[in-house]
C-alpha cells in the first residue's frame, strides 16, 4: 500500500493487495465467523490510547491542556506516547526532551504506563518525521544518525518506572508515508540495538490490520500490534466499512503465531480507528462531515467489534479529536470513550 501526500492526521488510500484479498477474504471471513472468539468481558480489556502533541497543533488545541484532560478524567489504562525526532533533536547532536519528559512524568504521577514510539517513522501524518537538517541524500548516513539517537532516546527512559514496550518504527512493512521503503535487515538492527540496551522492557512492533501480513513485524518484534479501522476512505472506492467480523482479527493471529513458532507473544491493537476518515484530513472537515463519517452511534460499533476480536489490550486513536469536539460543545465522543474506558481493568502501577 501506497500514500499520496497528504495533510497531518490523514490516512492513506488503499493501494495494494485488492485482488489477492478479495479471494482469501471469503474463506478467511467464514472461518473467522466459525471460530470467533466471542467478546471479553469488558473487566478484562485494558483501554489505553495512543497521544500526539502533533496532531493537537494540526486541530489548533493546546496538547499540554489536552493531555491533561486525558490523563485526569479519560485515565486510560495505558498511552502510547511519540518521540517525535524533529521534535526531540532539532539540531544536530542537540536534543530537546521537555515535552517528552512531561508527558511521561504526568502519566507515572497518574500510574498510567507509558509506550514510547521511537524511530524515523511514529504515528501520524507525514509517518516519516525527519529533522529538517537531515533532508541529506546519503542513506547511510542518514541511518548512522538514526541508530545514534534511537540510543539516546533508549538510554534516557529504559530506567522509568512506567515504562511499558518500546514501539521501533510504526507500521514499517507498511508502505506509505513521505520517507523510504522499509529494510528488513535495517529495522533489525534497530529492534536489536534497543535490546541491547534496554533487556528489560519488550519491543513492540505494529503492521496494518486490514492490508498487513503480519509475519515479518511479528518475527521482528517481542509484541505484536496491529490497528483496526471499520470505516475508511479510498479515492477510487470512496467512503466504505471493511466486510470484517471480529473473528477475523483473532484468526489472523492464530495463523501468524502457528507461522512464526511464537506461541506466547503477545497481540495487541496498538491502534483502534475512533475518529473520521474521509477525503480530507480531519482539520479540513466542517463539524457536520466529521459527524457524518464518524458519529457517536460508530463509535459504540467500533468498541463492540474491538471487544469481538479476543484482544485485551486495544489502544484507541482519536483522543485529540475527541477534545476538540467536546471543546466546540459536543462531548458525546468524549463521554462514551470515558464510560468505555473506565468499564476495563483497572490500570496497573507500572508496567
Amino acid at each position: 500500500m501506497t500514500r499520496r501526500a497528504r495533510a497531518p492526521g490523514e490516512k492513506a488510500p488503499l493501494r495494494r493487495g485488492l485482488a489477492f484479498g478479495a479471494v482469501a477474504l471469503v474463506g478467511a471471513l467464514a472461518l473467522a465467523a466459525a471460530t470467533a472468539p466471542g467478546a471479553a468481558p469488558p473487566d478484562e480489556i485494558e483501554w489505553g490510547a495512543t497521544f500526539s502533541q502533533k496532531m493537537c497543533a494540526s486541530l489548533g488545541i493546546d496538547w499540554r491542556e489536552t493531555y491533561l484532560a486525558v490523563v485526569g478524567d479519560l485515565r486510560p489504562s495505558v498511552l502510547r506516547l511519540v518521540a517525535y525526532w524533529d521534535l526531540v533533536e532539532p539540531a544536530p547532536g542537540r536534543y530537546d526532551f521537555a515535552d517528552l519528559d512531561w508527558q511521561v512524568g504526568t502519566a507515572e504521577a497518574a500510574g498510567i504506563p507509558v509506550v514510547i514510539a521511537v524511530g524515523q517513522k511514529v504515528p501520524r501524518w507525514p509517518e516519516y518525521h525527519f529533522p529538517r537538517w537531515l533532508r541529506i541524500p546519503d542513506e547511510r548516513e542518514r541511518r548512522r544518525r538514526l541508530l545514534a539517537y534511537l540510543a539516546v532516546v533508549v538510554e534516557r527512559y529504559r530506567g522509568r518506572p512506567g515504562l511499558r514496550y518500546w514501539q521501533v518504527e510504526n507500521e514499517p512493512f507498511l508502505d506509505f508515508g513521505d520517507g523510504p521503503r522499509a529494510d528488513p535487515a535495517f529495522l533489525g538492527r534497530e529492534v536489536e540495538l534497543v535490546r541491547g540496551l534496554d533487556p528489560r522492557h519488550p519491543v513492540l512492533v505494529t503492521d496494518s490490520g486490514e492490508w498487513g501480513s503480519w509475519l515479518a513485524a511479528a518475527r521482528a518484534g517481542d509484541v505484536f500490534g496491529t490497528t483496526l479501522y471499520r470505516k475508511v476512505h479510498d479515492p477510487r472506492l470512496g467512503t466504505f466499512s471493511y466486510p470484517l467480523v471480529p473473528g477475523y482479527y483473532a484468526l489472523r493471529e492464530r495463523v501468524t503465531k502457528l507461522a512464526t513458532g511464537k506461541p506466547g507473544q503477545r497481540f495487541i491493537c496498538a491502534e483502534l480507528g475512533a475518529e473520521p476518515w474521509g477525503a480530507e484530513p480531519v482539520p479540513r472537515m466542517s463539524s457536520a462531515e466529521q459527524r457524518e463519517l464518524f458519529s457517536p452511534e460508530a463509535f459504540r460499533r467500533t468498541v463492540a467489534f474491538a471487544r469481538g476480536t479476543g484482544l485485551r489490550e486495544l489502544y484507541f486513536w482519536g483522543v485529540e479529536w475527541w477534545y476538540f469536539r467536546k471543546l466546540r460543545g459536543d462531548p458525546a465522543y468524549w463521554d462514551e470513550a470515558r464510560r468505555v474506558i473506565r468499564s476495563g481493568r483497572r490500570q496497573r502501577a507500572g508496567p
